[in-house]
């Protein structure tokens, strides 16, 4: 997974690894852990998704259209 390209899209939105945490109910460093790519969290792969986070970035490619 590519965290430090998803870390700045967050910093352009605005968007703390905090809020990100609130938002999914999980603890901070779950998140952190995530964006590392040391942990699996299918929960804040799947929100980052839905607020528009680009798949390539989350080491997903995209789908054909």
């Amino acid at each position: 997974m590519k965290g430090r390209k998803v870390k700045a899209w967050l910093v352009l939105r605005g968007t703390k690894i905090s809020d990100v945490a609130r938002a999914v109910g999980v603890d901070h460093s779950l998140v952190s852990h995530f964006l590392a790519g040391r942990r699996r969290a299918d929960v804040v792969r799947n929100y980052l998704e839905q607020i528009g986070c680009p798949v390539e970035y989350l080491g997903k490619r995209k789908e054909a259209a």
